[in-house]
């Protein structure tokens, strides 16, 4: 992300001219101030597994002053709260509201991450009890520096049941459990 920052700059025409130790009210880039306000542009990168608290620093980009080094410009990240899943560290927890074929193992679960990574929480269409947690390794948030690993996607599974079935559901179910 481009951002663009107003930041106080010794006067280049004044440096040039040998003038910032007189108060030279002519200069038409600082009317005699010694400094100008300069447009500066910074390319902010936030790499993967950035977390609140990490802190991007631009050396020496800061503002001048006569006699002393331009400072830096910090920013101090703060990553926002997802709805869909609770971060700690690189480990990822969310919770999948099942319907009765996906907790009978009737069906694959599918389980979408930032709207591209998807995959199946149920291969082995195993019934999953409510309330269970199902731990997938490497699913989760990438480690800060570390791109190549990835901490663990923990699901806690909640099931939906009807709240009504006509008389030939209840039968049909009456006979699974009947065995």
């Amino acid at each position: 992300k481009i951002i663009k920052l107003n930041r106080n700059r010794i006067c280049k025409t004044c440096t040039e001219k040998n003038l910032l130790e007189i108060n030279n009210q002519n200069c038409e880039e600082c009317g005699g101030k010694k400094y100008s306000l300069q447009l500066k542009e910074v390319q902010l990168i936030i790499k993967p597994g950035t977390y609140t608290g990490c802190k991007v620093t631009f050396k020496g980009e800061g503002e001048e002053y006569l006699d002393v080094e331009p400072g830096d410009i910090i920013f101090d990240i703060h990553v926002k709260d997802n709805k869909n899943f609770l971060r700690k560290g690189s480990d990822l927890y969310i919770h999948k509201n099942l319907s009765i074929s996906e907790f009978l193992g009737m069906e694959n679960i599918l389980i979408t991450l930032f709207g591209k990574t998807k995959f199946y929480a149920n291969k082995n269409k195993i019934i999953i009890n409510p309330g269970e947690v199902k731990t997938v390794i490497g699913k989760g948030f990438p480690f800060f520096d570390k791109n190549s690993q990835r901490g663990n996607l923990h699901i806690k599974f909640n099931v939906s049941f009807p709240l009504n079935l006509k008389f030939e559901q209840k039968k049909i179910i009456n006979l699974f459990f009947s065995k």
